[in-house]
């Protein structure tokens, strides 16, 4: 009785092991189909890859010729594409543009620089490359070379399979070459150099043209001598240019310049037309000055407050150089002239009138001169002469004053009659 009661508990427990077991199967089967699938995968991925080499041993040139056409297909097309990023609009897609005054900044879009690098147009075309050449050198009449071990032989149901493989090796290589993307990151960092390197030549050519550079600074200083501020007004309006046409100015320079070009020609226009007023200014500002020289030695009021007014009207002609408008000032110019030497001979009529000068108490007569104690009388005599062909009435009516010579006279008086106490 007690051997037969063990034994049944004993069957008992079996079975509700088994049963645990079958039931805990049964709950993780998915998770178990999951990791025979797996497995099931793996398996035959490493058959498949055992297979593809064995294939490439049996057809080593095939093999050698499928990589090397589809390598040189992969490469022709980066070479290309480099080409067209050198001469197309195509970095506009790639990259974004802007401008900061200085030069013009790219930023390169990374995604999309990868997806240009690894293109499927140049890995379809690399595959089918491959192919072809693969199946072409299988079907040349070619000395056969292997590289499987001949116990290989032996096994005719494995060598019929690897020459089944053999067969669809250029199937095998065209798959390859569309799945690999080829060395992106080195491929995507030459894409981006040479979208750099286009934008900053485009850069150097439009913010620094030498011809331009030196034509602003040749205005800028006859402005400044007709007392207009016009600073790199040039160099601004090339800055607006770029600056509303960024992308088209770092990718097609060639249609910047022709702006370039017409703001060249604009800034020398602008120079000759600049110098000719320029003389004209100056040659207005001569008279002007000697006029009012005479007009305050004489002091006749109406004289006086016509002279204000065409000081009114020479104030006016910075403004019209500023604004580009030549032909008003050289008219403005002409005609302020006229009157300056219509008023100067009206100043003249009453010369006569004026008392003689006489040089101010403690003034020196070398300095007024300009001469020193110690320069030569012939030297002085010759010098003097010389003021006397500026400044002399009688022989330039319009610009000089009778009044700088009466007092470069006294002075000259001044310097002989002391000349002759010291020789006394």
């Amino acid at each position: 009785m007690s051997s037969q009661a063990a034994q049944v508990p004993m069957g008992l427990r079996r079975s509700s092991i088994v049963r645990n077991f079958l039931s805990a199967l049964y709950a993780r089967r998915r998770e178990i189909l999951r990791w025979l699938v797996l497995l099931g995968a793996c398996l035959i991925v490493a058959a498949t890859t055992l297979l593809i080499l064995f294939a490439i041993l049996d057809a080593p040139l095939a093999a050698l010729a499928a990589i090397a056409a589809g390598a040189a297909a992969r490469l022709l097309g980066q070479a290309l594409n480099l080409r067209q990023l050198r001469l197309s609009n195509q970095p506009a897609e790639l990259a974004t543009f802007e401008f900061d005054g200085e030069t013009i900044l790219c930023n390169i879009d990374k995604s999309k620089i990868l997806r240009y690098a690894s293109a499927w147009k140049w890995r379809i075309i690399a595959a089918l490359t491959a192919a072809g050449a693969c199946l072409a050198v299988q079907h040349l009449p070619l000395p056969e070379f292997r590289l499987l071990p001949t116990s290989f032989g032996n096994f005719r149901w494995l060598v019929s399979l690897i020459g089944s493989c053999a067969a669809a090796l250029p199937v095998f290589s065209g798959i390859f070459f569309l799945q690999v993307k080829g060395p992106e990151r080195r491929w995507a960092a030459e894409t981006a150099a040479v979208i750099g390197k286009r934008v900053a030549a485009s850069s150097d050519r439009l913010l620094q043209p030498r011809e331009l550079a030196g034509l602003s600074a040749g205005v800028e200083a006859l402005g400044h001598a007709l007392g207009m501020e016009r600073r790199e007004e040039y160099r601004a309006a090339v800055a607006r240019y770029i600056g509303n046409n960024t992308t088209a100015s770092a990718l097609q320079p060639e249609t910047a310049e022709k702006f370039l070009d017409a703001l060249t020609e604009l800034a020398r226009q602008d120079l000759k037309d600049l110098s000719v007023s320029l003389d004209a200014y100056r040659g207005v500002e001569c008279r002007f000055r000697a006029v009012q020289m005479l007009a305050a030695t004489i002091r006749q009021p109406e004289q006086e407050l016509k002279l204000d007014e065409l000081g009114s009207e020479f104030d006016q002609l910075s403004q019209l150089a500023s604004e580009r408008q030549w032909e008003e000032l050289q008219r403005r110019a002409v005609w302020i002239e006229n009157e300056l030497d219509r008023l100067h001979e009206s100043l003249r009529l009453h010369s006569s009138s004026v008392p003689p000068v006489v040089l101010a108490p403690g003034s020196d007569p070398y300095s007024l001169l300009g001469v020193s104690v110690d320069t030569p009388t012939p030297l002085i005599r010759k010098l003097r002469l010389s003021l006397a062909q500026l400044y002399h009435p009688d022989i330039s009516h319009s610009t000089r004053n009778s009044a700088k010579m009466a007092e470069l006279n006294a002075a000259y008086d001044a310097v002989m009659k002391d000349r002759e106490r010291e020789a006394r």
